[in-house]
């Protein structure tokens, strides 16, 4: 990348600073000349992050300005593009491809101060610890490719603590169907060697075939005795003896059958001749309504009258016949209906008789393997019982499996399963490739990170260290994480806090990057202890700020070293 140029005007102890970065720039000057000021406005031009000040809301953007001036702004520009920012509008302008940088790499922020868990997602993307679905089946060895593939699918959309959280879900879920499966509470080494209670040694070589047809066969069993019960003696004795007069009924069934038709015979001729009886009164005569002649209307037939009208000793004969075969119809109406009332019964009577004949054709005496229903019942429970353990015992140690699948996956996705072995496998490399590197180009003890990503130093806790050694653990992470970022530059402050030899290794290592980098540094008397002349050196250029103005440090008189 060509030399960066930086241009900073009226933002807070800034008035106006010009700086040429081309590998290693420093900025020296005594305190609150604007060192701070001049780094942040960088940092917020490199970034985007207009509000480069942790606790500024963006609508406090015009405590930024610097005192008395109406705004303010930082241009950071290459041949290449540019990158601008105005207060106190905290607007952000950007022009081809500028440069730019992360957080971390403008001093924005540190993965050493961060919370554990910040820390952690911060170094995840430069560690490259994610695992792949490689990682994730070959930690599963006994998980089915298809079942592995679903399992990625869900970290893919929950993350892996949704993932691990939903698997902690669903062994919860397996435990409660265990128990539900079995009446007990679920222990793992209980779950392994569980029993029915009304197990048997000879459910362990048998199969749910055999126990189902053995049931089948004691049902049978037990159908037949019922069946074969369904029966009392009193009752048996009494259809027997019914059964046996089937002769003898069907004999009267005929013979009824022949007397109700004979009388039904006799009733038919007997109705017949009342019928035919001749009228036993006086012809109806009545005068025709036109001419006034008699005539006689019988039956709708209109008629003379006869010529010798009968007589009423004749008329009183017939009356007294008609009445004597009326009383021979009805005696012989009431004989039939008694002559076919009592041909019914002997009918239903053979009904019966046939019936409970047949039924106990279908019902023979008990006899043999059905005699004893109770026992019968009992041998079916028995068969049920061996059943039903032998299907509890399969499902139990199914779903015991499960669980133990299951609680491969939950220790698999648990912080402390995959992604922790890929992350202590990812930071050995982090520190063998980057940190170890750094550390030698700058003469300093190690910066590792251990296990949980604390950071040491000399492997020390970061918290122990001095604040001198904290400033080298942080640079040393800034750097390392900037190279791999693919961050365009990096910003430092406070570099006074190193000693000579200090100030001299941070020097060394950022230069051996080969990032450009802008460096502030505090020196409290510069008559006594000027600044190194990085253009003397060839290392760069030293600029020198006072009263919020910067000027290249050769050019002012009696500062150079």
């Amino acid at each position: 990348m060509n030399a960066i140029k930086i241009s900073v005007t009226d933002f807070r102890g800034i008035e106006k600073a010009d700086i040429e970065v081309a590998g290693l720039a420093l900025i020296a000057g005594t305190n609150a000349a604007g060192k701070t000021s001049a780094t942040q406005a960088v940092a917020a031009a490199l970034t985007g992050n207009v509000i480069p000040l942790q606790g500024l809301r963006k609508s406090e953007a015009g405590a930024l300005v610097r005192s008395g001036t109406p705004d303010g702004g930082v241009v950071v520009a290459t041949a290449e593009g540019a990158s601008q920012v105005r207060w106190p509008e905290a607007r952000l302008k950007t022009e081809g491809t500028p440069p730019q940088a992360s957080a971390v790499a403008a001093g924005l922020e540190s993965v050493a101060t961060m919370s554990p868990e910040d820390r952690a997602k911060a170094l995840m993307p430069y560690l490259k610890a994610d695992p792949t679905r490689e990682d994730l089946s070959a930690a599963l060895p006994d998980i089915k490719p298809e079942h592995i593939g679903k399992l990625w699918d869900a970290l893919e959309i929950n993350g892996w603590d949704g993932a691990h959280g939903q698997a902690k879900d669903k062994g919860v879920n397996l435990k409660g169907r265990w128990e539900q499966a079995t009446g007990e509470r679920y222990g793992s080494k209980k779950a392994a060697n569980w029993l029915p209670d009304n197990w048997g040694d000879e459910l362990e070589a048998t199969s749910e075939q055999t126990l189902q047809d053995g049931v089948a066969q004691e049902r049978e069993f037990l159908e037949a005795a019922i069946a074969a019960h369904a029966i009392s003696d009193d009752k048996r004795r009494e259809m027997e003896e019914q059964a046996a007069r089937i002769p003898e009924i069907a004999t009267r069934v005929t013979d009824l059958d022949m007397e109700q038709q004979r009388i039904r015979s006799r009733l038919h001729v007997a109705k017949k001749e009342l019928r035919q009886m001749p009228y036993a009164g006086p012809p109806p005569i009545q005068p025709c309504p036109h001419c006034g002649e008699r005539l006689v209307v019988d039956g709708g037939k209109i008629t003379l009258p006869p010529e010798n009208l009968p007589t009423q000793a004749e008329i009183d004969a017939r009356q007294a016949e008609i009445a004597d075969k009326q009383k021979e119809v009805a005696a012989l109406d009431d004989e039939h209906t008694q002559a076919v009332s009592a041909w019914k019964v002997a009918e239903r009577e053979l009904t019966d008789a046939t019936r409970a004949k047949s039924e106990l054709e279908k019902n023979p005496a008990p006899e043999g393997e059905y005699k004893d229903v109770e026992e019968c019942r009992e041998r079916v429970r028995r068969a049920e019982d061996r059943l039903r353990a032998f299907l509890a015992k399969r499902e139990a140690d199914r779903i015991h499996g499960a669980i133990e699948a299951n609680q491969a996956v939950i220790d698999v996705l648990a912080p402390g399963g995959l992604r922790a072995r890929k992350l202590a496998e990812a930071v050995r490399s982090f520190h063998a490739e980057h940190l170890a590197v750094l550390c030698g180009e700058a003469g300093w003890q190690d910066v590792t990170l251990d296990d949980d990503l604390r950071p040491t130093y000399g492997g020390r806790p970061y918290p122990l260290l001095s604040t001198s050694e904290q400033y080298r653990v942080r640079a040393v992470l800034q750097l390392a994480m900037a190279r791999l970022d693919g961050s365009d530059m990096v910003v430092m402050d406070a570099a006074d806090i190193l000693d000579r030899h200090g100030r001299n290794g941070l020097m060394k290592m950022l230069i051996t990057t080969g990032i450009p980098a802008l460096v502030g540094m505090t020196i409290a008397d510069p008559d006594k202890t000027p600044p190194p002349d990085l253009a003397a050196t060839g290392r760069g250029s030293t600029y020198w700020i006072e009263h919020g103005v910067t000027e290249p440090l050769r050019v002012i008189s009696g500062k150079a070293a």
